[in-house]
């Protein structure tokens, strides 16, 4: 039999490319294996044509519910459906084809069948009205039952008295099949459909011990995972389905953003990187890095997948491991920019104005996503007006776009800032017959009717709801009375200026059930507003009231006010703010009653707390000079330095006796905010790098940075991990505000790396108060909140329970309390005391969806429509297997298969396994083979053998011969037997080479009984993790003292077994013990370090590579550009090696090179300040 040409055998899938391609260009198809064109001559085309023949064309996936008829279906040369809008936008262009975008001869087959069909439909669209449905209820109830008689019709064609052919039956059912977004019942029906209700979440199993907590916990953060919600959104608005408009209505740290990434890259499979960007992004430019971060973030090679686009940006820029990072950023920076066309919200409304208003240009086959969506709403200043009216007439003028809307908030300020979202959706749509409701709420405080069914209505057609407030994945939010701390206990009855609060306010305290904590004004503070009568009961005037609640410098706020208590430093080299007290206010802000207790009571407080806070700290604060720049200065007198720049305050006196954090020795504060060429607050730092530290796992308690100061131009889109208290140290008048700073700290697995005891966040919101007579202007602002909370929450139950996917995702916008059978959970708070804490939800957040139960619809489930989810299931199939490895199992029936994937669509399911078995590859290094009843997972053997208990074949293989200067080596290493430990560790690592090293193991493993030399060799290697010991790996149950060694001259750790001459690598599941009995040695970070610090590393003796040494290197302490990397030993000279002596306080004389080397290596081993191969040393000692 000859080769095939062919790379593979085709598919079914395959074969239907082919036959589309040979339609769309019968000279020159797409061949479906390679992806290139092929000519109609060519042979390969011949035998594609021969293959395919024998796979069938696969019939029709539309049945009709009367299975007594079948529906002939016409031949089409089109790859999907027409609907009106490709008819539409094909009459624009009939030169184009508007599925592909192809250019279309007019004698084609295409175009007739464009031509014929198109007239039909575009003659009914002409024919109807205009108007919408929804304009009357006469209309709306016309065509309701217009509905259910067509409806009645799909189900039996035997009742129908109208006549038509079998092409109109056809297009008639694919129009109805996914239902009119105009449809009153649109929610009910779409949820009907298949496609759309497989993306299900279930119902979670109850929770009897604080084990089945952990693991579902654990299940939710072991690795990134697209959550169905995300996929629902890339498959409802994507080019499959006629919708165009969402907003997405998740809480803070849920996925908003990965949720638009996947929508838009639906949109970008056909995209060439030489066409305009088809993506249109608008978002605060504090976001834009974050935004890039989440369509690729570089990383680990192995786990790159483990993101929001997967592998796919690897793919399209043929990135691998051995780019420079520079060139992996250029090449990504390319991609992005050709895909995705990014812009600040003031620099969309220019680039529309120039672009498309003044030209009378029209946006056409967009995808626009506005990233915190609620910033855009109509205001007072010229500014939001401009930006607004920007989209209001893309939304109005716009052809065919798809509009996305993200907000965490979407009612900022208002109930009614959610109208101003709506309206661009239903503009959007093209629907100008919705009123939108100009009252809200009635003096009583209560919902008006209009505004109800306004809500309910567009909710049902376009809000996406998440509460994001998941027990298993979120951090518990906690009131700060749980610890003990005084709050705010009963309503101040009278405002400002003496007069009585409102009724509506009455209560308005129990509203807020976390608590507000109070401080008492400074006595500068009182005399302050005595002196400048700040009691204006109007808003506007009390942003200013809001200032002096947090400090006051004598007479004046702000930086007016500061500027007088200190002096900018003078120092012309600094690139950081610094400043120095004028003498005057020497110490004014040391934090203590006498000083800083006069001028800023709350300030005071909040430092009070924090000395005793176990973990991360985050303190917010809109204001520079009278709120972050200020709790800087008093934390440097309370012996805090800043990270990543000079301390603020110039010789800042410390207190006597400054706090004590366990673990933390020189405690650290950090800012993240804006910077500006005036203040040079950031110095030398950027928000990104100092987040990346704040998120490091070396400071998962604080280590490195213990308080994050916050400001507003950080208050979006940032990911702060482990945080344990957030302070906010001014009232706002919209508990959104607040919310959007709750949630830098309380987001998706943000904790999951702490305790589960310590899986909280206490939020301290601060209220500077004078006595309970009056209110201040904190009070007053927290009053109006509430009452705009209490608003906010009628609200939010109207879009819970009338959002799109509300029946979709019940089970995880609501966990009851009966599901929690373990009883209450013993906590600790930030404060160290232990309490009781209630697990789940009150009833009163419910979901109630009030959905009517349709006929389930598979017409239009077919692979294109669930190959999405068979990616997810996939992914966790993948890791299924993975475990399987680890237990040393290597077959899985598909029973199991089934039962451990209980609420997944069969047909996804077997999809999933279809696309994992052989010859695909989801586990580097095997292959999965389907036999009898399951699935076997097969270990594939390469020319070098893989690391799973086989005999390695590299210097162990080899012939070793050994000369008498190897052997003279080892016995000269002897002479140390009487030395320090340091002295003789020092001197073994030195005289190592590849071969010696062999020589070693090889005499200690063939000796039955060590003698008193080998054994002093043996515990030296022991002692620095080179000998594994038979206690570290408790499964092999070995008697023997010694089992096995670490390669040290592999950089990788690489642990061996050894028996009887050969090597074996460890199983997964031994090398996790070995590593759990020993700890790891970590070189710091250089630039923050101030003592030097030493390493051995193994490198090739020669050019001709037969042979490793160990070099003896250092890393200097302090700053520097690049990555350090060490300077070899023996390279420096004399006065180099007696400057590092100084350094180190050791006694110069005359040595050689290898002496001063010895002697540096010597000492830093002594104060642990080496690093020596391997990193993991044994906790156990034998």
């Amino acid at each position: 039999m000859p080769p095939s040409l062919l790379k593979r055998q085709p598919t079914e899938d395959d074969c239907r490319k082919w036959r589309q391609s040979k339609l769309l260009n019968p000279e020159k198809p797409t061949n479906p294996i390679s992806g290139y064109s092929i000519k109609s001559n060519s042979p390969i085309y011949k035998e594609l044509d021969k293959e395919c023949k024998k796979i069938p064309s696969p019939p029709s996936s539309i049945k009709k519910n009367d299975t007594s008829k079948s529906i002939i279906k016409k031949k089409t040369v089109l790859t999907k459906p027409l609907t009106k809008e490709l008819c539409i936008l094909w009459s624009k262009n009939k030169l184009k084809n508007p599925i592909t975008n192809h250019r279309i001869s007019e004698k084609s087959k295409i175009y007739k069948e464009f031509e014929t069909e198109c007239k039909k439909m575009l003659l009914k669209l002409s024919s109807s009205k205009t108007s919408s449905r929804f304009s009357s209820k006469s209309s709306s109830h016309s065509n309701s039952s217009s509905s259910s008689k067509s409806s009645s019709s799909s189900k039996s064609s035997k009742t129908s008295k109208k006549i038509m052919n079998n092409d109109e039956k056809q297009y008639k059912e694919i129009d109805q099949y996914y239902p009119d977004i105009n449809d009153p019942h649109f929610r009910d029906k779409l949820m009907a459909l298949t496609e759309i209700n497989v993306h299900r979440i279930s119902k979670y199993n109850d929770i009897n011990s604080i084990d089945d907590f952990e693991k579902k916990a654990n299940e939710l953060c072991s690795g990134f995972d697209k959550s169905f919600f995300q996929y629902l959104m890339g498959h409802y608005l994507s080019y499959r389905m006629p919708y165009k408009s969402i907003l997405i209505y998740y809480s803070v740290g849920v996925g908003k953003t990965c949720t638009a990434i996947t929508i838009a890259e639906n949109f970008l499979i056909s995209h060439n990187s030489y066409e305009e960007p088809k993506i249109w992004v608008i978002m605060p430019a504090a976001l834009e890095s974050g935004f890039k971060q989440q369509i690729f973030e570089k990383g680990d090679y192995k786990s790159i997948a483990d993101q929001c686009t997967g592998d796919l940006y690897v793919k399209l820029g043929q990135l691998n491991e051995n780019l420079s990072d520079a060139e992996v950023d250029k090449r990504v920076k390319k991609l992005i920019k050709s895909r995705y066309q990014i812009f600040t919200y003031e620099g969309f409304a220019t680039f529309y104005e120039n672009n498309y208003t003044s030209k009378g240009k029209i946006a056409q086959d967009k995808i626009i996503i506005v990233d915190e969506a609620h910033n855009i709403r109509q205001g007072n200043s010229d500014e939001k007006k401009r930006i607004y009216n920007s989209l209001i007439e893309v939304a109005q003028t716009g052809i065919n776009n798809k509009m996305i809307l993200l907000s965490a908030t979407p009612m900022y300020n208002e109930p009614s800032d959610i109208f101003d979202l709506v309206e661009l959706l239903l503009l959007n749509d093209k629907r100008t017959d919705f009123i939108i409701p100009k009252i809200i709420f009635d003096e009583n405080n209560e919902l008006h009717p209009d505004a109800k069914l306004f809500l309910e209505k567009t909710a049902s057609n376009y809000i996406s709801y998440l509460r994001g407030k998941n027990p298993f994945n979120f951090a518990f939010k906690l009131s700060p009375s749980l610890s003990d701390v005084k709050t705010l206990d009963k309503v101040i009855e009278l405002t400002e200026n003496g007069n009585p609060i409102e009724k509506v306010d009455k209560n308005w305290i129990d509203k807020v059930k976390d608590g507000i904590i109070i401080s008492k004004l400074g006595e500068k503070q009182i005399k302050y507003l005595e002196d400048k009568r700040i009691v204006d009961e109007n808003i506007q005037n009390n942003f200013k009231g809001l200032q002096p609640m947090n400090i006051v410098y004598e007479n004046a706020l702000g930086s007016k006010g500061f500027y007088n208590f200190f002096r900018r430093s003078a120092d012309p080299n600094k690139d950081t703010y610094s400043v120095s007290y004028n003498p005057k206010y020497k110490d004014a802000l040391m934090p203590d009653e006498k000083h800083l207790g006069l001028y800023s009571g709350k300030i005071l407080n909040v430092l009070n707390i924090i000395q005793k806070t176990k973990g991360i700290i985050i303190i917010y604060s809109k204001y520079l000079h009278s709120g972050i720049i200020p709790t800087c200065i008093a934390l440097e007198h309370l012996g805090f330095s800043r990270y990543g720049a000079d301390n603020m305050l110039e010789n800042a006196s410390i207190v006597k006796n400054p706090p004590n954090y366990e673990g933390i020795r020189n405690p650290r504060y950090c800012i993240l905010t804006s910077d500006n060429n005036d203040t040079k607050i950031m110095g030398g730092t950027t928000i990104q790098k100092l987040v990346n530290s704040i998120n490091n796992p070396n400071n998962i308690n604080g280590e490195e940075i213990k308080v994050v100061l916050l400001t507003p131009i950080a208050g979006e889109g940032l990911n702060i991990k482990n945080v344990r208290e957030i302070h906010l140290l001014e009232a706002w008048y919209h508990f959104n505000r607040i919310d959007q700073i709750i949630g830098r700290g309380i987001r998706n697995c943000s904790h999951k790396n702490l305790p589960i005891t310590q899986r909280n966040v206490t939020v301290f919101m601060h209220c500077a108060i004078q006595n309970y007579d009056k209110e201040t202007a904190d009070v007053h602002a927290y009053r109006i909140s509430s009452r705009k909370l209490y608003q906010s929450f009628i609200v939010d139950n109207i879009i819970r329970n009338y959002s799109i996917d509300c029946s979709l995702f019940k089970d995880i916008n609501y966990f009851p309390k009966s599901m929690f059978k373990l009883g209450n959970l013993k906590i600790e708070t930030s404060q160290g005391k232990k309490i009781d804490y209630e697990l789940g939800d009150d009833p009163i957040y419910e979901p109630k969806c009030n959905i009517v139960e349709y006929e389930e619809d598979s017409r239009g489930f077919r692979q294109d429509t669930y190959k999405h989810l068979a990616l997810n299931t996939q992914m966790k199939l993948r890791k299924i297997l993975l475990n399987y490895i680890h237990d040393e199992k290597y077959f899985i029936n598909y029973q199991e298969i089934n039962d451990l994937f209980p609420n997944i669509n069969i047909n996804i399911l077997m999809y999933s396994i279809q696309m994992s078995i052989y010859p695909n590859v989801i586990i580097d290094g095997y292959i999965i083979i389907p036999h009898e009843n399951g699935i076997h997972i097969v270990k594939v053997l390469n020319d070098v053998p893989l690391k799973i208990a086989l005999i390695k074949s590299e210097i162990e293989k080899k012939e070793v011969v050994l000369n008498e200067t190897d052997i003279k080596l080892y016995k000269d290493f002897l002479k140390y037997k009487e030395e320090p430990l340091n002295v003789a560790i020092i001197a073994l690592y030195s005289s190592l080479d590849m071969i010696t090293f062999d020589f070693i193991i090889k005499k200690l493993f063939s000796s039955k009984v060590l003698n008193e030399n080998d054994n002093f060799i043996a515990n030296c290697l022991y002692k620095e993790g080179i000998l594994i010991g038979g206690k570290e790996i408790p499964s092999i149950g070995s008697p023997d003292k010694y089992i096995g060694f670490v390669n040290i001259f592999n950089e990788e750790f690489e642990p061996l077994l050894y028996n009887d001459g050969n090597y074996k690598t460890l199983t997964s599941k031994q090398t996790e013990q070995l590593i759990a009995n020993r700890k790891q040695v970590v070189i710091p970070d250089m630039n923050k370090e101030k003592v030097l610090w030493g390493l051995f590393v193994p490198v090739f003796e020669n050019k001709e590579k037969k042979n490793k040494i160990n070099v003896f290197k250092i890393l200097t302490a302090g700053s520097a550009v690049g990555k350090k990397t060490g300077i070899v030993c023996t390279s420096l000279h004399k006065p180099q090696h007696e400057k590092i002596l100084d350094e180190l306080e050791l006694k110069k004389g005359k040595f050689t090179k290898n002496q001063y080397c010895s002697n540096i290596a010597t000492h830093l081993y002594k104060i642990n300040r080496i690093s020596l191969n391997p990193s993991w040393k044994p906790k156990i000692v034998l």
